[in-house]
C-alpha cells in the first residue's frame, strides 16, 4: 500500500497574510420603519390572503383571476426563475460532496491462431474531496436568492390579480358609462322630436333644431370614444389573463353589482414585514451578504483529498491491490488584484441591495398611503355626487317642462340635459375609483 504526502503551493503562513488582506466586510444593516402608523387610520380590522373575487363579491372576477394565474406569461416567467435558483442552490451543495469515479481497462495478447486471450484486468476506484472555503457562503447566496425569487414569484401572482381586478373594473364601469350615454342620446333624440315639431309649429327656430341636432351627434361621438375605449381595454385584459385577444371575450358583469370592501391594514411596520416585494428584497440582501463573504473567503486556500483503490489480476499471477492517499493546498499567489476587485464588486453589490430594499420599503409605504388618501376622499366625492346626480335631474325634468310649456328657452334645457350627463357620467367614474383604490389597499396588506 502506498501513500502520497500532501503537497503545499503555499506556506500556511503567507495564505494566513493573502488572508488578512480581504478584510471584514460589516454586515448590512436592514433600514428600520419608523412611521408608527398611517396618516390616515384604517376604517376595519387588517386581514391578509384576500381573495379579490371574494373582496368584490364576483365570480366572473374569479374566472378570470384563475385563468390568469394559469396563462400568465409574467407569472410563469417568475415560476421559471424560482426553479432556475433552486437548482442553482442544488449545485451549489453539491460542492459540498466528492467526487468519484470508477474505471476498468482490460489487456489481451495474441494466442494461437486468431484467438484473443485477455492476460489481465485492471480497476479502479478514484474519489476527490476539495474543501472550498467559499462553498458555504456560496450556498448561503443561493439560498438568499431563491428565497427572492420565491417572494418574487407571490408578489408577481398579487401584481397580476390586482391587474387583471382593475382592468375588469375599468371595463365594467365603461359598459355602465355606456348605457348612461345611451339614455342620453334616447332623450336627445326625443327633444329633438319635441323641437323639429314646435319648428314646424313655428314656436321654434332652424337654428334651434341645429343646436339640437348637434348635440345629439355629440353624445354619439362620445359613445363612440367609449366603445373604442371598451374594446382597448377587452385586448388589455386579454394579454393580462394570457389568452389571445382576437378571440378573447368579456365576461359578463353589472358595475352596479360589485361589493365595495373597506379594507383594514395593520401598523406600518407590520405591513412591510408582509409584502412579499419587500420581503423578496430582503432576501437580496442576504443573498449579496453571502457573495461577500465568498469573495472574502476566495483569499483562503484550498485544500484537495484524494482516494485512489486499484486492483489488478492476471491470469498468470495474484491479484495485486493498492491505495493510493493523497492532498494539496492550493492558495491564491499572484490572484490579489481579481481577488479584491471581485470583494469590493460584491460589497457594492450589498450595498446597492440595502438601498433597493429601502427603495422599495418606502415604495410601500407611499402607495398605501395614497390607497387611503383614495378611499377617504373617493368617498367623500361620491357623497357630494350621489346629491348632485339627483338635483340634476330634478333640474332637467324641470327645464323639459318649461320648455315644452314655453316658460324657458332651449339653452335651459340644454344646459340641464348636460349636467345630468355630466353628474352621472362623473359618479361612474368615482366609484371605480373607490374600488381601485380598495384592490390597491387589499393587496397592500396581502402575504
Amino acid at each position: 500500500m502506498a501513500y502520497l504526502w500532501p503537497r503545499t503551493c503555499l506556506p500556511l503562513s503567507a495564505a494566513a497574510l493573502l488572508t488578512a488582506c480581504a478584510g471584514a466586510a460589516p454586515p448590512a444593516a436592514l433600514p428600520p420603519v419608523i412611521s408608527a402608523d398611517w396618516s390616515r387610520p384604517a376604517s376595519a380590522p387588517p386581514a391578509t390572503n384576500i381573495d379579490l373575487a371574494t373582496a368584490l363579491a364576483s365570480p366572473e372576477l374569479a374566472d378570470l383571476i384563475a385563468r390568469a394565474r394559469k396563462n400568465s406569461p409574467n407569472l410563469q416567467i417568475a415560476t421559471a426563475r424560482v426553479d432556475q435558483a433552486r437548482a442553482a442552490l442544488r449545485a451549489a451543495h453539491g460542492a459540498y460532496l466528492p467526487a468519484v469515479s470508477i474505471g476498468a481497462s482490460l489487456a489481451a495478447s495474441n494466442g494461437s491462431g486468431s484467438r484473443y486471450d485477455i492476460v489481465k484486468n485492471i480497476g479502479t476506484i478514484d474519489a476527490t474531496l476539495s474543501i472550498d472555503p467559499t462553498a458555504g457562503a456560496t450556498s448561503a447566496a443561493q439560498a438568499g436568492r431563491l428565497a427572492a425569487s420565491q417572494f418574487d414569484r407571490r408578489a408577481a401572482g398579487l401584481a397580476l390579480d390586482a391587474s387583471v381586478a382593475r382592468s375588469y373594473v375599468a371595463a365594467l364601469a365603461l359598459r355602465a358609462r355606456l348605457e348612461l350615454i345611451e339614455g342620453s342620446i334616447r332623450q336627445a333624440t326625443e327633444i329633438q322630436r319635441i323641437v323639429e315639431l314646435r319648428a314646424r309649429e313655428g314656436a321654434a327656430t332652424m337654428v334651434e333644431v341645429g343646436l339640437q341636432r348637434i348635440r345629439r351627434q355629440q353624445l354619439a361621438i362620445e359613445r363612440e370614444r367609449l366603445l373604442q375605449g371598451l374594446e382597448q381595454n377587452r385586448a388589455s385584459l386579454a394579454l393580462l389573463v394570457g389568452e389571445e385577444a382576437p378571440g378573447f371575450v368579456l365576461p359578463a358583469g353589472q358595475f352596479g353589482t360589485l361589493a365595495l370592501p373597506e379594507p383594514g391594514l395593520p401598523a406600518p411596520s407590520a405591513l412591510i414585514a408582509l409584502r412579499p416585494d419587500v420581503r423578496a428584497a430582503e432576501a437580496q440582501i442576504a443573498a449579496a451578504g453571502g457573495d461577500v463573504v465568498a469573495a472574502r473567503a476566495a483569499f483562503y486556500p484550498r485544500i484537495d483529498l484524494s482516494l485512489q483503490r486499484s486492483a489488478q489480476s492476471a491470469l498468470t499471477s495474484s491479484a495485486l491491490s493498492g491505495i493510493t492517499l493523497g492532498a494539496e493546498l492550493l492558495a491564491p499567489i499572484f490572484a490579489r488584484g481579481r481577488l479584491g476587485a471581485n470583494l469590493d464588486m460584491a460589497r457594492a453589490r450589498q450595498r446597492e441591495v440595502v438601498q433597493s430594499y429601502r427603495q422599495v420599503l418606502l415604495s410601500a409605504l407611499a402607495e398605501v398611503e395614497q390607497g387611503l388618501a383614495a378611499v377617504e376622499f373617493s368617498r367623500n366625492r361620491g357623497a357630494l355626487l350621489a346629491g348632485n346626480v339627483a338635483d340634476a335631474r330634478a333640474a332637467a325634468a324641470a327645464a323639459h317642462r318649461q320648455y315644452l310649456e314655453g316658460e324657458a328657452d332651449l339653452q335651459h334645457l340644454f344646459d340641464a340635459e348636460d349636467l345630468v350627463v355630466t353628474t352621472q357620467d362623473a359618479a361612474v367614474l368615482n366609484r371605480q375609483e373607490r374600488l381601485e383604490a380598495a384592490i390597491l389597499l387589499l393587496v397592500a396588506g396581502a402575504s
